[in-house]
């Protein structure tokens, strides 16, 4: 993701904490940052697919197939993606502190063509009790990236790290790296689960947890990735997270900012080397 875009939804976010009165493991990485927390997004309307299921058998698995090659075989896609994120936020500030407790939904389509170098995100992140909702559409169009936000569209050279983060290049990364922890079937779907090294992880991240002056920090990250009938079909994603960042506020001086979440995602893969054509938001 762009430095400008991840500044300016460094800012929504905030005005989030704001608005819902926040003001405010296994392997472990840490990550700075002086970036911001943020969605990304797309035009596109992705077909519908089977999800990844909730329940699970213990059948043996007999895969016909190398996953790894099912999932180098993609060259475009489209996807939807459902998180939450239940969330702790202390702030401190020169006369105390305050804290809150708040809930995150993201829901999230996109549009991923690697062969061109396109692609379209429409991410809409809603925090929760107070239904403070934020749409951030991103597209990345013939080199150039454009970020439609509440406040405005802008336009920059191409710098959005969808490229790295997208559920695609994400499983092809924790694939290519890791050993599966469990292995098994479920409902005829061939279910790979594995225990995810943080560096993968702090890239998504930091489009969502991040500020100026950032450390954070990835502990217990999980992945499971399902194949159905030799295709890559969903995944699921959890993690904790803590993110502390600092910043000087007109009216309350310098503050502290620490956030303490557990992110849990459903991926759905809707469909697979299909073409589609992406137009910059209006």
């Amino acid at each position: 993701m762009g430095e400008s875009m991840r500044k300016t939804l460094a800012v929504l976010m905030v005005l989030i904490v704001l608005a819902s009165g926040c003001l405010g493991g296994s392997n472990t990485a840490t990550s700075q940052s002086s970036a911001s927390p943020a969605s990304s997004a797309t035009t596109v309307q992705p077909t519908t697919h089977s999800s990844a299921p909730t329940t699970s058998t213990t059948e043996k698995p007999k895969p016909s197939f190398s996953p790894l090659e099912s999932l180098k075989e993609i060259k475009r896609f489209t996807y939807t993606e459902n998180a939450s994120v239940n969330m702790t936020i202390e702030m401190s500030f020169a006369n105390g502190t305050q804290s809150s407790n708040l809930r995150i939904l993201i829901n999230e389509s996109g549009y991923i063509d690697f062969e061109k170098r396109v692609a379209g995100v429409n991410t809409t992140t809603t925090t929760l009790p107070d239904n403070v909702s934020v749409t951030i559409t991103t597209v990345v169009l013939n080199g150039t990236e454009y970020v439609k936000t509440p406040a405005g569209t802008a336009r920059m050279n191409d710098s959005l790290r969808v490229w790295e983060t997208n559920p695609v290049s994400v499983a092809l990364a924790v694939l290519s790296s890791e050993r599966p922890v469990a292995n098994y079937t479920e409902k005829g779907r061939l279910v790979l689960v594995y225990s995810v090294q943080p560096g993968v992880i702090i890239p998504m991240a930091e489009l969502y947890f991040t500020g100026p002056k950032t450390n954070i920090t990835i502990t217990d990250a999980t992945m499971s990735l399902y194949f159905e009938n030799g295709t890559f079909v969903g995944a699921k994603l959890a993690y904790s997270v803590i993110a502390v960042s600092s910043m000087e506020d007109p009216l309350l001086g310098k503050m502290t900012i620490e956030q303490r979440g557990e992110w849990k995602g459903d991926i759905r893969i809707t469909s697979i080397n299909r073409e589609f054509e992406v137009r910059p938001p209006t």
